[in-house]
């Protein structure tokens, strides 16, 4: 039988890294003829490769690196689970910050997918999406409701990639020089639901001596939060997560981190109120 692209086409094709779809667009065949062809020529597309690799991962059977550690972290925080597969998850995130799905994608061995066409669901913002199955991520993420998400417990060497994985997906840092008074600050805070929350608490007591609240957010609102309005507790967190500079999936918020660190070095060289800044 003849097919309109020959095996040396095909294989030239999946080399480029192009997908069994869009091969058969090129062509004007059926994906699944392509499919079909290329498992009767015997070639494999990276695609392909991805899948059996995503099939044979345990990677998460137990968090033993930083990149496990980070990922779990992450996902508690902005992953949604399949109702029908626990393992199966999806997280996205806004164009603007496809660094960390980039880097997610190429972790878990999946291609993420863009969308810049409007859409209700991402309320017109332009999105990066992953969707992928991850063996044992129910283990830490429990049955999909994010109410009942808790905060997992793993080896204090990676505790604070933990933390750095849930603060880059649901955590906030704000700060600079006030406008009325003129004085320096700095908040970093989470937001999560209680079960989650509280384990952070007990982290940041356990590891940081910072006595923290769990507070519950304003109506309509169900979820609670974590507010450090302590600039001195704020750095304190802050430098704890991003202890390690040389792994940064992430870049908006430690960029953010490092230019209030400049800001404050400043304010303390020259700010006439020096005595009054606690934590100096």
């Amino acid at each position: 039988m003849a097919y309109k692209i020959s095996k040396e086409e095909m294989a030239e094709e999946l080399a480029k890294g192009k997908t069994v779809a869009q091969i058969g667009r090129e062509y004007g065949i059926s994906h699944s003829m392509i499919d079909y062809i290329s498992h009767k020529y015997n070639l494999k597309s990276k695609f392909t490769k991805h899948v059996e690799e995503r099939r044979e991962d345990n990677r998460f059977v137990e968090i033993t690196s930083k990149e496990l550690a980070y990922t779990v972290g992450f996902l508690l925080g902005d992953g949604s689970m399949f109702q029908n597969n626990k393992d199966y998850i999806e997280v996205s995130q806004c164009i603007a910050d496809k660094d960390v799905i980039e880097w997610m994608g190429e972790f878990l061995h999946t291609r993420p997918t863009y969308k810049y066409e409007f859409s209700e669901r991402s309320k017109g913002t332009p999105v990066i999406r992953l969707r992928t199955k991850i063996n044992y991520i129910s283990k830490y993420l429990g049955d999909g409701l994010k109410v009942s998400r808790g905060f997992p417990s793993v080896c204090e060497e990676f505790e604070p990639y933990l933390l750095r994985g849930l603060f880059d997906a649901d955590g906030h840092i704000v700060g600079g020089i006030r406008q009325d008074r003129g004085n320096f600050f700095c908040t970093v805070g989470f937001s999560h639901h209680k079960k989650c929350l509280e384990g952070v608490q007990k982290l940041i007591l356990d590891r940081l001596g910072i006595s923290v609240k769990v507070a519950q957010r304003k109506p309509p609102r169900t979820d609670y939060k974590i507010s450090v309005g302590s600039f001195k507790n704020s750095f304190i967190i802050m430098d704890y997560m991003y202890a390690d500079t040389e792994f940064m999936p992430f870049h908006r918020k430690y960029n953010k981190y490092k230019e209030l660190l400049a800001i404050r070095k400043n304010y303390c060289l020259n700010s006439e109120k020096l005595k009054y800044v606690p934590g100096i």
